[in-house]
């Protein structure tokens, strides 16, 4: 699979709560870096249980790859969601870390996120702090 492909499917999977384990290793472990927290999980079925859990990820999260990057051995994607919550739209990014072995499958996958940016840090973010791509 190529890498903008499977960097979808990742990123859909981790929005919508679909299972993925058929895209890990066996023995793959998911090291999430959270905010204030870190865990990790060994498994491919484990991991995609995780992906599953009602509490994972907002309910209707709308995620978009903004850019990946791949070696042979490893696929670099950035991922934003958007989700309704508390009667506005919050925003989540994260970086994902994905090495993958010589047949493809995921065997670590490293997430980095950032939080949930309530409405009112997302325009405060705007002002104060404007992107410039």
């Amino acid at each position: 699979m190529d890498p903008t492909t499977l960097a979808a499917r990742v990123a859909d999977a981790i929005c919508t709560r679909k299972d993925i384990a058929a895209l890990y290793a066996e023995d793959a472990i998911f090291d999430a870096n959270v905010p204030d927290w870190r865990f990790q999980i060994k498994g491919a079925q484990a991991i995609a249980a995780k992906f599953q859990e009602p509490d994972w990820f907002p309910a209707g999260a709308v995620g978009v790859v903004e850019r990946t990057t791949a070696t042979d051995s490893c696929i670099v994607f950035e991922l934003c969601s958007t989700f309704e919550q508390q009667g506005g739209t919050w925003l989540s990014r994260n970086a994902h870390i994905l090495a993958l072995a010589a047949d493809g499958k995921i065997t670590r996958h490293t997430m980095y996120c950032t939080g949930d940016w309530s409405p009112e840090t997302i325009a405060r973010q705007a002002i104060e702090a404007p992107m410039v791509e």
